[in-house]
């Protein structure tokens, strides 16, 4: 997401200096609870006593296949299509295991014991070489990524009702330039691409 967010933030706030940190969620809460981080994006839900979230988007899960998996004949699939597949997946910590593991949860899916990856590329280049499937989140999966680019991995969605997660930004209660983060929110959900859909803080 950031790609696309940073430049129209250098446009609206040219003077706002932003230290970016990428960590695991229990990470990033511990370091939000002591001041070592003002604000954090998450994947919800989360253990948030002591701190303010204000939900941004939901993003669908897609499945990412390699090249001729039998699973690409489908122009939709279903989580029952992945009984039996070989899924792989962040290794332990990653907020996004334990949703890949819930949407997979009352399916018979192979989880790769042998193989798990550290990062969202390197679990796209290890479907592009073939070793199986997974689940990513939709802005992931967009076609300017260079295997998905090259062809070497093919993108179905779930169908309805498709799984999907919800980004919130995130701050401690009483921080003091809370103001800035809400305007920072708004900003966020104005650049978001049509893959997502923005939450409407103010809709009844």
């Amino acid at each position: 997401m950031l790609p696309l967010l940073l430049a129209a933030i250098h446009t609206s706030y040219p003077q706002l200096r932003l230290l970016l940190r990428e960590d695991l969620t229990a990470h990033l809460l511990e370091q939000l609870r002591i001041g070592r981080v003002d604000a954090a994006l998450m994947a919800m839900p989360v253990h948030s006593e002591g701190l303010e979230a204000q939900a941004l988007f939901t993003e669908p899960f897609v499945l990412a296949l390699p090249a001729g998996h039998p699973l690409t004949e489908k122009k939709e699939v279903r989580e029952e299509d992945l009984c039996g597949h070989c899924i792989l997946l962040l290794e332990e910590g990653h907020c996004l295991r334990d949703q890949a593991l819930t949407i997979c949860g009352s399916m018979r899916c192979v989880e790769s014991d042998e193989v798990t990856a550290t990062s969202l590329e390197n679990l796209r280049q290890m479907v592009a070489v073939g070793v199986g499937c997974t689940l990513l989140p939709a802005l992931a999966a967009a076609p300017s990524v260079g295997s998905i680019q090259e062809g070497l991995i093919e993108i179905r969605p779930f169908a309805d009702p498709a799984p999907s997660r919800t980004i919130a930004l995130l701050w401690r209660h009483r921080y003091p330039r809370e103001d800035a983060l809400i305007l920072l929110a708004k900003l966020i959900r104005r650049n978001l691409p049509p893959a997502v859909t923005v939450i409407d803080v103010n809709a009844a």
